[in-house]
């Protein structure tokens, strides 16, 4: 049966973030005060991920067959341009 986990993240800092979803390397630009939802989709089950904060933001580490969306108000963004 398929699974779905969501959270939210604010950028609560004075400054912008990056959320990286790995092993995809896709960015996302958080900027101060922003809010995202992260949804994490799996077609058995749930599985664990790895969330590791840096100097420069978050990078989520996703599982074995999960499909990660970053949203903002419920619509999915695209990946930032990488730096």
């Amino acid at each position: 049966m398929p699974s779905v986990q969501r959270f939210n993240y604010v950028n609560c800092s004075d400054r912008d973030f990056r959320v990286t979803l790995e092993p995809w390397a896709d960015q996302y630009l958080i900027c101060s005060g922003d809010s995202i939802e992260i949804e994490i989709h799996a077609q058995n089950e749930l599985g664990i991920l790895e969330i590791e904060q840096t100097s420069m933001g978050l990078v989520i580490y996703a599982y074995e067959g999960s499909i990660v969306c970053v949203m903002r108000n419920g619509v999915e963004l695209p990946p930032s341009d990488q730096v």
